[in-house]
């Protein structure tokens, strides 16, 4: 038995290979271009708190434009994609309006709209706290039929298998924050923390975890920038895509808009946030309407 080679995985191209012990890739081609790829200037955009079905029309179609425009590496739906509100403890009385199909469909569709908008790009979507409605009313109402193997929860709703999507559950079984690493000097999540007033949240965030973070839940775009021992960070809130007049409550400095996240390696990674205003963007000297 030839010890020198193992069957492996090749982190280029995915293929399972036998490669010799002492390297990583299944062929030099393979090893010439994971090392293009991580060198090369990356893009992401970050949007999220669309609250299907009390969404901005215009707000969601700006954003689906500019990923159409700019086909980034990476978009991340940064949690509250669905509402959920015909399960939530906070619905009104009389005020059902449309239920969990009409969510499904809209977030469904969007989903669809992004993939086709940017069919090379990894496309992630974070649990946030209105999606994690669906998994308590499972745990509490209805705990007989969660262990069903397909189609009661978000990922089997949406189609996320046949989209290409990746679902980033909160940890446990009580929603805590939900966050991924995007590049290595920054977080992105929808993180347990809100304030009414604009920045302050993200500034506990940065404070708490020493790095640049993109948070949603809170709806604002505030901004915060700290200097620490050899690097700056940033914290960056980064607004909603859902309507500014929504049933169930009433809105604290919430701002329409999302992010983009530049990282090229070896410096650190550089924002630019896109403002919506009354269905309309500015960005590269430009005003784009919905």
């Amino acid at each position: 038995m030839n010890t020198r080679y193992a069957e492996k995985k090749c982190p280029q191209c995915g293929v399972m290979a036998r490669i010799r012990n002492d390297r990583t890739f299944c062929s030099p081609t393979c090893a010439r271009r994971f090392t293009a790829e991580a060198k090369r200037e990356k893009l992401a955009i970050i949007g999220g708190d669309v609250h299907f079905p009390n969404h901005d029309p215009r707000a969601v179609d700006l954003f689906l434009r500019f990923i159409q425009r700019l086909k980034p590496d990476e978009v991340i739906v940064n949690g509250d994609g669905l509402d959920c509100y015909t399960i939530s403890r906070w619905l009104q009385p009389g005020s059902i309006g449309p239920g969990m199909r009409a969510e499904v469909d809209l977030g469904q569709e969007f989903a669809q709209n992004i993939r086709q908008a940017a069919p090379k790009a990894r496309c992630r979507w974070l649990e946030g706290n209105h999606e994690f409605r669906l998994r308590q009313f499972l745990n509490n109402e209805a705990a007989a039929v969660k262990d069903l193997d397909h189609g009661l929860t978000i990922p089997d709703q949406l189609e996320f298998d046949e989209l290409g999507f990746e679902y980033v559950e909160t940890p446990g079984s009580k929603w805590f924050s939900t966050y991924v690493e995007l590049f290595p000097d920054l977080l992105v999540g929808h993180f347990n923390k809100t304030s009414i007033n604009s920045a302050y949240a993200v500034k506990g965030l940065v404070e708490r975890y020493g790095t640049s973070i993109i948070t949603g839940h809170g709806h604002c775009m505030g901004v915060h920038h700290r200097k620490m021992p050899g690097r700056e960070v940033t914290g960056l809130e980064g607004g909603c895509l859902c309507d500014l007049n929504p049933p169930y409550c009433e809105p604290h400095h919430w701002r329409q808009g999302f992010i983009l996240a530049h990282h090229r390696p070896g410096e650190p990674t550089v924002f630019e946030r896109v403002e919506i205003f009354n269905g309309a963007a500015y960005y590269g000297g430009k005003r784009f309407t919905a």
